[in-house]
C-alpha cells in the first residue's frame, strides 16, 4: 500500500510514495524502481517525474518558487562514481528548469568505506556503523552557494534514515536557510526497523544476475540522447564475484556470467567500466573486486581494437584528480 504525503519541519521529507505495506505495492512500480537502481535511463526518467511532482507540491518549496528564490539541488553523497540517486537528481533538475524554476546545483562529497559495503543487505545497526565511518562534507565553493538558501536533497529511498541523519548534521553546520529531503520511496518505520533488508528485495526485483543488465546497455534509437550511466551499484554488482545477497549466484557461475557479459559489450562501454574501476573511489585496490577486474582486463587484452582502446584509457588516467576536493559538482568519471 502506498500514499503520497509530506512532513513539514526543517529537514523535512517529501515522498512520491510512502510505503506502508509491501503487499500492496504495484508490481510495475517495483520493476521500475529495480531497473532505475541498476542504471536504466527510461526508468530513471519515469521516477524523476514523480519525484519532481512531489517536490513542487511541497508548500515550503512552492513559496520559494513563487518568490523566484534559488533552490539548491543535490543528490545524496557520493565520491567519484555517481549513484542511482544522482541520475534521478539530474532528471529532476532538468524538469524543474524546464518549468522556469530557479535552481542551482551542488555536490555533497563522500569518502570512507563506500566501495566496500553492500548497503541494501545491512540491518539498522550495520547501516549506522557504516555511515559513521564515512566522511561527508560540502566543498568551499558550494558552501557559498547554499548560504541563506533552501537545499533540496534528492535520493531514491529512505529506509533507516542513517544517510539522511549524516547529511542533516552536515547541513546543520552550514549557513543554509533550510533543507528538504525528496525520495521516491520512504519505508514506514515498522518495516525499516524490523526488515531494512527489504530495500534489497526492491533493488533486486528485476535484476538477479549480471546478464540481466545487458538490455540497459543497448542503444535507444527512438531517444538518441538517452544512455545508461554506470553508477556505483552497477559497478559493484558487475565486479563482485562472491555472493553477498540471497539473490546472488555462486562465484563460479558469476565468473562465467561475467565472461559472457563483457564479450557482449562494445568497446566504448568496456572503456567506461574500466575507467570507473580506476576512479579515486578505490575499486581497483579492493580485494573484493579483484577477480571481476581480472576478467575485465582479460577481455580488454583479447579485443582486436586494443590500440584504440588503450588511447582512451591513457587519456582518462592523465585527467584523474588528486583528491575529492578537485572534483567539480557536475564531475562524472563516465562522461
Amino acid at each position: 500500500m502506498t500514499s503520497t504525503g509530506t512532513i513539514f519541519s526543517r529537514g523535512s521529507k517529501i515522498a512520491a510514495k510512502l510505503v506502508v505495506g509491501l503487499d500492496g505495492l504495484d508490481p510495475y512500480e517495483i520493476t521500475m524502481f529495480s531497473k532505475m537502481k541498476y542504471g536504466d535511463p527510461i526508468s530513471t526518467k519515469r521516477i524523476a517525474i514523480q519525484v519532481a511532482a512531489a517536490v513542487i507540491q511541497n508548500k515550503n518549496i512552492l513559496k520559494r518558487i513563487q518568490a523566484n528564490e534559488p533552490i539548491i539541488v543535490t543528490s545524496s553523497a557520493f565520491g567519484s562514481v555517481p549513484t542511482a540517486s544522482y541520475a534521478i537528481t539530474r532528471e529532476v533538475s532538468k524538469l524543474l528548469q524546464s518549468a522556469n524554476i530557479n535552481i542551482d546545483r551542488i555536490k555533497i562529497m563522500r569518502g570512507g568505506d563506500f566501495a566496500v559495503s553492500h548497503y541494501g543487505t545491512m540491518n539498522q545497526k550495520e547501516r549506522a556503523l557504516s555511515m559513521s565511518r564515512r566522511n561527508i562534507y560540502i566543498g568551499t565553493e558550494d558552501l557559498k552557494k547554499i548560504k541563506g538558501r533552501l537545499v533540496l536533497v534528492v535520493d531514491d529511498i529512505s529506509v533507516t534514515g542513517s544517510h539522511e541523519k549524516k547529511v542533516h548534521q552536515v547541513l546543520s553546520n552550514t549557513d543554509a536557510n533550510d533543507w528538504v529531503f525528496a525520495y521516491y520511496y520512504i519505508l514506514n518505520k515498522k518495516i525499516a526497523k524490523l526488515s531494512p533488508e527489504t530495500e534489497e528485495d526492491l533493488n533486486r526485483a528485476e535484476i538477479k544476475t549480471v546478464l540481466d543488465l545487458l538490455p540497459f546497455f543497448r542503444a535507444y534509437p527512438e531517444n538518441p540522447g538517452i544512455k545508461l550511466r554506470i553508477n556505483s551499484r552497477v559497478l559493484k554488482f558487475i565486479l563482485a564475484t562472491e555472493p553477498e545477497s540471497k539473490y546472488d549466484v555462486d562465484a563460479f557461475t558469476k565468473e562465467e556470467h561475467l565472461k559472457v557479459f563483457f564479450k557482449a559489450l562494445d568497446d566504448e562501454t568496456i572503456a567506461k567500466i574500466y575507467r570507473s574501476t580506476n576512479s579515486s573511489d578505490g575499486y581497483s585496490i579492493n580485494k573484493k573486486y579483484s577477480r571481476g577486474i581480472r576478467i575485465l582486463n582479460e577481455e580488454i587484452l583479447q579485443r582486436s581494437s586494443l590500440d584504440r582502446f588503450f588511447s582512451k584509457i591513457t587519456s582518462f588516467l592523465s585527467s584523474i584528480p588528486d583528491s575529492l576536493e578537485q572534483l567539480q559538482p557536475e564531475y562524472e568519471v563516465i562522461n
